[in-house]
């Protein structure tokens, strides 16, 4: 079996990618509590809430990098 390694540009590029997810999130559920006019600890309540839109905002991420990888790979092996 091959091994592999992350390199720290990998990791620090993956722990942006995370925060920036939960900035989005966050930002998402302060913009209901503000718009729905709710109380304003519920902008703390919900925090599970933010952190599973984090992971789902994380994975659509992942995976749209994952399919432009894809693409450039096929149409790289395609020219050679």
């Amino acid at each position: 079996m091959k091994d592999f390694t992350v390199t720290k540009k990998r990791q620090k590029q993956e722990i942006i990618s995370l925060l920036v997810s939960f900035v989005i999130a966050f930002g998402l559920n302060v913009y209901a509590v503000v718009s729905y006019h709710a109380p304003a600890k519920e902008i703390f309540t919900s925090i599970g809430f933010v952190v599973i839109t984090t992971a789902v905002i994380y994975a659509l991420w992942t995976l749209l990098r994952l399919i432009a990888y894809g693409t450039c790979r096929i149409f790289k092996k395609n020219k050679n």
